[in-house]
């Protein structure tokens, strides 16, 4: 996506930068590509609860393989089962932080436990990482705000 939304299912956020560092959740482009910060605004349309597998890595200088293994991971996520859509930021010291969000836990395991998916990440702790930690978490209230929307508050409590 490289500054730009792309097609996504119907149910699915707008996938937003969806390149990353991360093999778990990544997508298309170069390996330049991934120290660009996320350009666009989440657009939360899946209605709650659903889950967030929160990301935060810090790359090591290895390239080779990783804009492939990102491209080929991102077509993977989003054709498994409760994949909803993806954001990512990485800077330019090599720290990101890529937010997939799941229909269930189980969608969650299914994609952890996906065959291509276990050689990504194996891959990415020998060559990509030099460290990374997970978070799981259960959205319970999603909004947004857009310029175009003036200055009324999107929430009304």
């Amino acid at each position: 996506m490289a500054g730009g939304q792309q097609g996504c299912p119907s149910q699915s956020f707008a996938h937003v930068q969806s390149h990353t560092a991360d093999p778990m959740i990544a997508g298309p482009g170069s390996d330049q590509e991934y120290a660009k910060p996320m350009t666009l605004p989440p657009k939360p349309s899946p209605q709650p609860p659903y889950y967030a597998v929160i990301f935060t890595s810090q790359r090591t200088a290895q390239q080779a393989g990783y804009g492939d293994t990102a491209e080929r991971m991102a077509e993977l996520a989003a054709q498994q089962p409760g994949y909803l859509g993806v954001e990512s930021a990485r800077g330019e010291d090599g720290l990101g932080i890529t937010v997939s969000y799941w229909r269930s836990l189980d969608d969650i395991k299914a994609w952890r436990n996906q065959f291509e998916h276990s050689q990504a990440r194996d891959r990415g702790r020998a060559e990509w990482y030099q460290h990374y930690s997970l978070r799981i978490a259960k959205v319970e209230r999603a909004y947004g705000w857009e310029l175009a929307d003036g200055s009324v508050d999107p929430v009304s409590v």
